[in-house]
């Protein structure tokens, strides 16, 4: 099991993929970190490997990434015999690694304390990409807008998704209200997902 630890931005190691591997990439739980870590997952896709992305709320969006196999996770230790057939198991996710990499010998873990806080997640997703896994890589996700749905039929609708999985991460409920408030003197249709 690879582990990379204290690389900030630079990330020197590099961990060698088999070509046409089949990889199972295990996300954190978030929408906002599985959109952003599917970024990895779409970009291995690209390059020939067959990735399965293993998150529950994207595994009800399947059909706005076409390229990638998604799967759900929960709950995630009955998962462990499945992941034993991947050629690579790549962990986003820490806790989820601390759950199940050490059944698992073949697996990459990207602890906590390897992202660089000074730049933002998909820019440290993108790097991953880069600079561990020698791919190409841009901040595109692959999402696509399914057959059948129009772009800005609703044009004056704002969808606003206030909470993270991180409590540290949310803003107060007031400023969002007061965001919600703006929009509609704007003319504007905010609506929260929650």
């Amino acid at each position: 099991r690879c582990q990379l630890r204290n690389l900030g931005s630079i990330m020197p190691t590099k961990y060698s993929l088999l070509s046409n591997a089949r990889i199972a990439l295990i996300p954190a739980n978030g929408l906002g970190d599985g959109l952003i870590q599917m970024t990895l997952a779409y970009h291995l896709t690209k390059t020939g490997y067959h990735v399965t992305f293993f998150h529950d709320f994207l595994n009800e969006m399947k059909s706005w990434f076409p390229t990638v196999d998604i799967q759900p996770i929960s709950p995630s230790t009955s998962l462990i015999p499945s992941l034993r057939d991947f050629d690579h198991v790549i962990f986003l996710d820490h806790h989820k690694a601390d759950e199940m990499a050490s059944s698992l010998t073949h697996s990459f873990v990207l602890p906590k304390d390897s992202i660089d806080p000074k730049i933002s997640m998909l820019e440290n997703i993108v790097n991953l990409g880069k600079n561990i896994f020698d791919i190409e890589m841009t901040k595109e996700n692959g999402m696509t807008i399914p057959p059948g749905l129009i772009l800005k039929k609703y044009n004056k609708r704002i969808l606003i998704h206030p909470t993270s999985t991180d409590a540290v991460k949310n803003f107060p409920a007031k400023n969002f209200l007061s965001l919600a408030k703006k929009l509609k003197q704007d003319n504007l249709e905010p609506i929260f997902i929650l």
